[in-house]
């Protein structure tokens, strides 16, 4: 397998063409680096930042009689030691000044994730979700960049209320994991449902930019994908043949999928097990706030055919059966660049 020398992001310029820029990755994470190219340049110079997510995919979950639909759970792909080795080489490779994680086993968080994370300058927490299982979702940030304002929790989501330090606005970052089952999609809408009202009630009245990313599982254009980008869902719609929502069910957030803004279509697949290859991670962005400037291919392209033949994730390479998704965003009245 080809191995992480180059990466590949994709740049919507100010006219709205779309732009592939591939970076090596030894330049890309020098902070010395001494003469970057002028539109590189003026990309690191903007009043940017950059929101990663992932899930992890809990060691909990990793035990066949718990998780039936991974192959070979007991290979040494599935070692959380070998494993979360991987997420911190893609953490450092990439730097993110937000990570946002889902199926963070509760119990390992601390010393796994949390604590190397603050050797880099991070600090986070996690929040477990409601039931018996040791699992939660987290956030993470960059404490050059953000200061912590606030802290909310809900049962399947948390989210940061982060204070940009180069400019003051504040930016809402949710970190969710909605429900899994197919055949429960009024779960999703109604755990959306919730979070789009709690997170009105929070902003009391004053809508700031949000970010909202994770694990939706649901596909794009399920009920519950299109009851995140278009703003209303009408009742009796179904999803997986399942009725979603018994009434007319509406937010006002404007997002926008930021993969979507980008390529014009999603990746082409985020999950991999062995019997299926899905979407259901998505970065939802406030399209009133925020413009989206980059994101990150999922995977390295030559990598889909091995993934693909080898029927499952994770493998020697990737740690999770899901793949990570990055974006950068500015905000709308933010100059961007030399020539803004």
């Amino acid at each position: 397998m080809p191995s992480h020398k180059f990466h590949s992001v994709h740049t919507k310029d100010r006219k709205g063409k779309i732009i592939s820029r591939f970076i090596n990755n030894d330049v890309a994470n020098n902070s010395t680096m001494n003469h970057p190219s002028n539109e590189l340049q003026n990309v690191l110079l903007s009043p940017s930042f950059s929101i990663y997510s992932q899930n992890l995919l809990a060691s909990y979950w990793t035990d066949l009689d718990r998780y039936g639909f991974v192959e070979a759970p007991h290979s040494e792909n599935y070692e959380w030691s070998g494993r979360v080795k991987k997420f911190m080489r893609d953490f450092s490779m990439h730097r993110p000044d937000v990570i946002c994680l889902q199926e963070v086993e509760i119990s390992l968080f601390e010393n796994d994730i949390l604590n190397p994370l603050k050797l880099m300058g991070y600090n986070g927490m996690v929040q477990q979700k409601l039931g018996d299982f040791p699992v939660g979702v987290g956030c993470l940030y960059r404490e050059e960049k953000f200061e912590l304002v606030q802290v909310h929790e809900r049962s399947s989501v948390i989210i940061l209320v982060l204070k940009l330090k180069e400019n003051g606005k504040l930016i809402y970052v949710a970190s969710c994991h909605l429900l899994g089952d197919p055949l429960q999609p009024q779960v999703r809408v109604n755990q959306l449902r919730s979070l789009f009202k709690h997170l009105k009630s929070y902003q009391k009245g004053q809508e700031h930019a949000l970010v909202l990313c994770g694990d939706f599982n649901a596909e794009p254009h399920s009920a519950t994908y299109n009851l995140v980008v278009d703003g209303y869902l009408h009742a009796h719609v179904k999803e997986n043949g399942v009725e979603a929502t018994a009434i007319d069910t509406k937010h006002a957030f404007k997002l926008k999928s930021a993969y979507m803004e980008i390529d014009g279509e999603e990746p082409s697949f985020t999950l991999k097990t062995k019997n299926n290859a899905l979407v259901t991670d998505y970065i939802f962005f406030s399209s009133n706030f925020l413009n989206v400037e980059k994101v990150m291919e999922v995977c390295e392209p030559n990598d889909v055919p091995y993934i693909m033949t080898t029927s499952h994730l994770p493998n020697s390479k990737y740690g999770s059966d899901h793949l990570a998704l990055q974006a950068v965003f500015a905000f709308k009245d933010e100059k961007v660049g030399n020539d803004a």
